[in-house]
């Protein structure tokens, strides 16, 4: 780990002070909820599985180094644990009961649960990884399922993050890889935010641009060696994980490490989807999210500007009243018709279109604030066509610009594989008609500005969804 790089880092951010690593960092707690929260009550939160990996260390350790300890919180490790708002409560409620300040031990499930009822409760934490899996350790934000609906909810990072690599190694191999499959994903997040920037909709803040993106092939550089247990190839993993978190808490914002491939996963994730009754990761989504969102990304940037009919594509662009009627149709009922996309039989599971399924698992009341958010980044006419000259006349620089930052999709497709990753949508429980559907879905889903948005408007995508799945190239 570059250690003077993280500690400039973290003197920039606004929350983490800390960030240690290293084999048997275990031992470092004690100091590091000493330095952090001096005199206060300390309690381990955990689930059955994390407290078998870690939380016995840590709170013996805590216990041995004479700190005020309140006890522990230790959620049920079947059935799998989501980061649903209810656990919030519970946790929230014991905190205040017993006045700790909380130590999460464990994966990205309880550190989002732990960040927000930290938050909710008025006080700080800190977390003790015990899986490379996910990069939210250290964001800003925690992802919470709100009635259905995943939506990162404003909650500061950590104060402190201790992570021993022995730990890390020992998780189950298939967490490695989903971290991975998530820190793979920064590719075309990068992309899509040169895009957001090249058209005026969010600019690229060279510094978090650079925490994220300086380093990020050195990270990804060694997928082999984490299936074999590789300590350097974990603290590799990790400290880009952990990085990447750091630049959306310095941030305040997702977007230096979330673009298309986590919209892909987010339509997923309300899906509660599940292979041979496991839940599928959320770095597993995304392994198969920056496969598609790598499709997409090639397949624009392959055509010439001079396909692009500016008044057609202002001809054909729906009024708010016909967006919003596309967007209920795709999912309350089958969207042929309502210009979501082509339709055909492989995009149904059980006579379902996959929206249909997520308003099953979801609840009606998800889809209004669908409707809201997808009605919130669409243009008028005037501005549509003012988007789409300013997208002419910076075509060429713009498209310079995203094939610098992409690697080949059969590259990335390699990496993936050689991580053990997915790189098929079977082998997470969802057929190519489905992936298909999600083209649609996920530029709905988020405001965010992506690839989607500029296909949606420039009236390219539903014909660039038709290229990638009779290409035969693609997914």
């Amino acid at each position: 780990m570059d250690k003077a790089r993280i500690e400039r880092l973290l003197q920039s951010v606004s929350y983490t002070r800390e960030f240690l690593m290293g084999p048997g960092f275990v031992s470092e707690i004690p100091g590091a909820a000493k330095r952090s929260f001096p005199g206060s009550r300390i309690a381990v939160v955990a689930d059955d599985n994390t407290f078998r990996a870690a939380g016995g260390m840590v709170i013996d350790g805590l216990y041995g180094a004479g700190l005020d300890v309140a006890g522990k919180f230790v959620f049920p490790g079947t059935p799998t644990l989501h980061a649903d708002y209810r656990h919030v409560e519970d946790l929230r409620q014991f905190l205040v009961e017993c006045d700790a300040i909380p130590i999460a031990v464990g994966s990205g499930t309880i550190n989002d649960i732990t960040k927000l009822a930290s938050h909710e409760s008025g006080r700080k934490y800190m977390v003790v990884p015990t899986a490379a899996s996910v990069d939210g350790y250290s964001a800003y934000g925690a992802a919470i399922l709100v009635d259905g609906f995943k939506q990162t909810i404003d909650s500061p990072a950590p104060l402190a993050i201790v992570a021993d690599t022995r730990v890390l190694k020992d998780a189950p191999p298939e967490m490695t890889a989903a971290g991975y499959g998530d820190l793979l994903g920064k590719i075309t997040a990068g992309a899509d935010w040169i895009i957001a920037d090249s058209v005026n909709v969010e600019a690229v803040n060279p510094f978090t641009w650079e925490m994220v993106q300086k380093d990020l092939r050195k990270w990804l550089g060694q997928p082999e060696r984490l299936l074999e247990g590789d300590l350097h190839a974990i603290e590799q993993l990790f400290e880009g994980l952990t990085v990447s978190g750091l630049a959306m808490q310095a941030q305040r914002s997702s977007r230096p490490a979330s673009g298309t491939e986590h919209h892909f996963s987010h339509v997923w994730e309300m899906l509660n989807l599940e292979k041979d009754g496991i839940p599928v990761s959320h770095g597993f989504k995304v392994a198969i999210g920056t496969l598609a969102a790598s499709a997409m990304l090639e397949t624009v940037f392959a055509r010439e500007i001079g396909r692009l009919d500016v008044d057609a594509a202002c001809d054909r662009y729906p009024s708010l009243e016909d967006r919003q009627n596309q967007v209920r149709g795709a999912f309350f009922g089958n969207p042929a018709g309502t210009g979501v996309g082509p339709r055909d039989s492989e995009s149904l599971s059980a006579g379902q279109s996959l929206g249909r399924r997520i308003v099953d698992q979801a609840g009606k009341g998800v889809v209004d604030r669908i409707v809201a958010t997808t009605l919130a980044k669409h243009l008028t006419k005037d501005e549509l066509r003012e988007r789409l000259a300013l997208v002419r006349s910076r075509w060429d620089v713009l498209r310079s610009r995203v094939k610098a930052q992409l690697l080949p999709y059969s590259e990335l497709r390699g990496m993936l594989a050689r991580a053990k990753c997915p790189t098929s949508p079977d082998q997470i429980n969802l057929s190519r008609g489905q992936v298909r559907e999600t083209f649609f879905l996920a530029q709905m889903i988020r405001e965010r500005y992506t690839v989607l948005d500029l296909a949606y408007e420039m009236g390219w995508l539903e014909e660039c969804v038709e290229e990638i799945f009779s290409s035969g190239a693609f997914l």
